[in-house]
């Protein structure tokens, strides 16, 4: 007997805006066979009625190379109130809900996959795929995600593109109080932000790629859930989805030491937009180059910025909004990196601190604990 179920075109529509956001490509570096191939672009699905009525749950499931995906919504049966689980091309069933409007009914038969929406119905041939099934242990930490996407969006900045591993992750160190320090870093940067307490219910630690931070906070809407970090994986669930993503390889950067190990005798602070145009002007003779860079130094009113080309010369003086210490040392900076840096820092002003020539300077957005570190070059 096949197992008919009405679902909301618009809920299923956001389902599988989630679980498109899990990529396909199960490839290792070796040619995929065809059973591997199959499972790369299979949606599992499975309906249940956890108490035999017109009511069901239906889980949507989806493997990655690095993640996998349960993703949960409801439908009504005209009261079959048997299960139903299946293996349908993914890419041809998001294609198709994208479309749909109204009631959606979908029949799970003996050998295809039927929806029907008005006035259409489409078959979708059930494939011999088997998804890995996505168990979640037991135990692990309660914590809520508000502060994940915004510790992505400042650590990101300091991590390279041609990253891999741990040194393109973001370690999440949370305290006893629920505070957190979360850190990211490349050879000329390391990035430190801070969040207050009230984030978790205990002390946890862990790396995330910021690729995985932003699905997590993005399927639990910035809500709580519970994460379990293990050998085999970073694991979280809610109510609606669960989720795991590969536990990252590699040693990271004891971004702490670094930090502990530079000082500031001097801290400015600048309108951000006034900078952040100076930059850009100065960058179109420096150019955007591997290894082109801006002179950068300060006295107890302005700073200034010269930028030096075959293409020619500039030089920006700058109002300073306060300064406090000495050191009118001149230093030499990756406009582009820099630029970034100051664009990530939030509100109106930044404050710099330096400490002399060829040393890191610290970039902050003013009051703020959060901050970049940046290695100066050589003139």
């Amino acid at each position: 007997m096949a197992v008919e179920i009405y679902v909301s075109s618009e809920e299923l529509k956001k389902t599988l805006e989630y679980v498109a956001l899990i990529g396909g490509n199960m490839a290792s570096g070796k040619k995929q066979d065809d059973d591997l191939k199959q499972m790369a672009g299979a949606l599992r699905i499975v309906a249940v009625s956890p108490h035999e009525d017109n009511n069901y749950m239906l889980m949507f499931c989806r493997a990655g190379a690095a993640e996998q995906l349960t993703y949960r919504m409801e439908g009504i049966s005209n009261g079959c109130g048997q299960s139903a689980d299946i293996c349908v091309e993914c890419k041809r069933f998001l294609a198709l809900a994208k479309t749909f409007t109204g009631d959606v009914r979908l029949i799970f038969a003996e050998k295809e996959l039927q929806i029907v929406v008005e006035s259409s119905q489409y078959n979708l041939t059930i494939l011999s795929a088997r998804l890995p099934e996505l168990k979640i242990p037991e135990g692990g930490v309660c914590l809520s995600t508000g502060f994940l996407q915004e510790a992505m969006k400042h650590c990101s900045a300091a991590i390279a593109k041609d990253a891999v591993g741990a040194r393109g992750g973001i370690e999440i160190n949370i305290a006893d109080d629920g505070s957190a320090v979360c850190w990211s870093a490349q050879n000329s940067c390391v990035a430190k932000y801070v969040v207050p307490p009230a984030c978790c219910n205990q002390a946890v630690k862990l790396i995330l790629l910021p690729l995985n931070i932003q699905h997590i906070a993005e399927l639990a809407e910035l809500g709580e859930v519970r994460l379990v970090s293990s050998a085999q994986g970073i694991f979280v669930t809610a109510p609606r989805f669960d989720y795991m993503c590969q536990s990252v390889s590699g040693s990271f950067p004891d971004c702490k030491k670094v930090a502990a190990g530079n000082s500031e005798t001097k801290c400015i602070t600048i309108n951000k937009s006034k900078l952040l145009a100076a930059i850009s002007r100065a960058s179109v003779i420096v150019g955007d180059e591997i290894g082109s860079k801006i002179k950068i130094c300060s006295d107890a009113e302005r700073l200034y910025i010269e930028a030096v080309s075959i293409a020619g010369t500039g030089i920006e003086s700058i109002d300073l909004d306060a300064a406090i210490g000495q050191d009118e040392d001149t230093n030499y900076f990756s406009a582009g990196r820099l630029y970034r840096l100051i664009y990530n820092c939030r509100g109106d002003s930044v404050t710099i601190g330096s400490n002399g020539k060829y040393k890191p300077i610290f970039v902050r957005a003013t009051g703020s604990d959060s901050f970049y570190i940046v290695a100066s070059m050589k003139g």
